[in-house]
C-alpha cells in the first residue's frame, strides 16, 4: 500500500500561521519558532518535539514524543508538566499546544511524508465528552495541514471506556487515523 500524497503547506506560510492563530487556540501559550524550529512555551517551560522513526501499518512513520526544559534549562519528565496541568482546560490545552508543535515541526519545518504518530493524554477521556478532533483538525487546518497524515494513539484506557466507539467515530470523522499505544514496547497498532 503506497503512501497517499500529503496535504501539507510548506514553510514559508508557518510564520503567517503562527502570528495569526487565534489567542484562544491554545489559550495564550505561545508557538514560536526558535532555532529553525517551533518550540512551545508552556509557563516557564519551553517544549520541543523528538521524533522516533517507527513503523505504522507496515509504513514508515514518525512518533513524536515531548522534550520539556525548565526555567535553568534543566530536562523535565514530559509526564511530570501533564501532572502540573491541573483540571480540563489546562490539560487540553497543554495536550493541544504539544500536538500542534508536533505536527508543524513534522510537516512544516522538516517537509516529511511518513505516518505523524501523536500520543493523546489518557487523562483527557476523563473531560472531551464530544466532538474529539474537531479542535485541534481545525487548528491543523489553520496551517493548511490534513489530519490525514496523523495517526493519534490512544491509550488503552481510551478502548475501556463506554462511549468509546463514539469517540473513534468522532475522531475518523474529523480525517484522524487512529492507532493504539502499547505500553511495554511502545509500539502503535493500526485500530481499523
Amino acid at each position: 500500500m503506497g503512501l497517499p500524497a500529503a496535504v501539507l503547506s510548506p514553510t514559508s506560510g508557518l510564520s503567517q500561521g503562527l502570528a495569526s492563530l487565534p489567542p484562544h487556540a491554545i489559550a495564550g501559550f505561545p508557538l514560536l519558532q526558535d532555532a529553525g524550529r517551533v518550540v512551545g512555551r508552556y509557563f516557564k517551560c519551553q517544549l520541543q518535539s523528538a521524533f522516533e522513526t517507527v513503523e505504522y501499518d507496515r509504513q514508515p512513520a514518525r512518533l513524536a514524543s515531548l522534550m520539556v526544559s525548565g526555567p535553568q534549562e534543566q530536562p523535565i519528565p514530559a509526564e511530570r508538566l501533564f501532572a502540573l496541568a491541573a483540571g480540563e482546560d489546562a490539560l487540553l490545552r497543554l495536550d493541544r499546544l504539544c500536538r500542534l508543535m508536533h505536527a508543524l515541526n513534522h510537516f512544516c519545518i522538516d517537509q516529511r511524508k511518513e505516518w505523524l504518530i501523536l500520543p493523546v493524554h489518557q487523562r483527557l477521556f476523563d473531560y472531551v465528552r464530544e466532538g474529539h478532533g474537531r479542535a485541534f483538525a481545525s487548528l491543523l487546518g489553520h496551517f493548511g495541514l490534513s489530519p490525514e497524515r496523523v495517526v493519534l494513539a490512544l491509550p488503552l484506557v481510551a478502548f475501556e471506556s463506554p462511549q468509546s466507539a463514539r469517540m473513534l467515530a468522532s475522531f475518523r470523522s474529523h480525517g484522524f487515523r487512529i492507532g493504539r499505544r502499547v505500553q511495554a514496547d511502545g509500539r502503535v497498532i493500526a485500530i481499523r
